[in-house]
């Protein structure tokens, strides 16, 4: 499995931000979950305030409260790290689950960490495997990354390497690179693939310039061979 979270959400133009800024805290102070959201993240990335993830906790509990999802997932990466806050896997799987039921990948994501961990919920591979699915087919690539593993494994599915490597080159196309390193061990054993040490080569180097030790291992050990 990978790591169980991804990181903080950000947002992007923030050169615009110095005009924004008083136009953003009016309309947090107004009740726009929108504004309340972009607020707490100026106070959590420290852009043109000081950084005070205090503050950004305030404000994205704020928008999180009016349904922001991105909101709600913040709170749940917070409780689920515990930074701001003693950490609390139920209350992290609480809002995971207020996000993740609006289509939210990342929150859809770590809830299925949860199932499948058990942390914070009972543990439920078939409810993990549901919520990773969602996320994967919004794109989420850890999501697929971990169908595929699931059903490379056969944990709590049916064996199926086609299955596997379907959502492995979905992951790895989109630069994932443990789903890279698999399809290049993949490729360079014929598991389920015909044996191909160039499609194998192809994916492992990918892998390895992302700076995958695994993968630099194992091109160093195929220059060898």
């Amino acid at each position: 499995m990978l790591a169980l979270f991804v990181p903080l959400l950000a947002l992007t133009g923030n050169a615009a931000w110095g005009e924004d800024l008083h136009r953003i805290r009016a309309g947090a102070e107004r009740g726009d979950p929108g504004a309340q959201y972009d607020l707490g993240t100026i106070y959590q990335e420290g852009v043109l305030v000081r950084s005070d993830l205090a503050e950004a906790r305030r404000w994205w509990r704020k928008a999180a409260d009016h349904g922001h999802s991105g909101a709600q997932y913040n709170m749940g990466i917070l409780y689920a790290r515990g930074d701001g806050v003693s950490q609390d896997m139920q209350e992290a799987v609480k809002w995971f689950l207020k996000a993740a039921e609006q289509g939210h990948s990342g929150a859809q994501y770590g809830l299925g960490i949860a199932c499948a961990l058990g942390d914070g919920t009972p543990k439920n591979m078939q409810e993990a495997l549901s919520w990773w699915r969602k996320a994967a087919d919004h794109g989420h690539s850890d999501a697929q990354l971990n169908l595929g593993i699931a059903y490379a494994r056969g944990d709590g599915i049916g064996q199926d390497r086609a299955e596997a490597l379907k959502w492995y080159r979905q992951a790895a196309t989109q630069g994932n690179v443990k789903a890279q390193f698999n399809l290049g061990v993949a490729y360079a054993k014929g598991d389920g693939v015909p044996q191909d040490r160039e499609e194998s080569r192809k994916w492992l180097s990918r892998s390895a310039s992302q700076g995958y030790g695994p993968a630099q291992r194992l091109l160093k050990e195929l220059d060898q061979q």
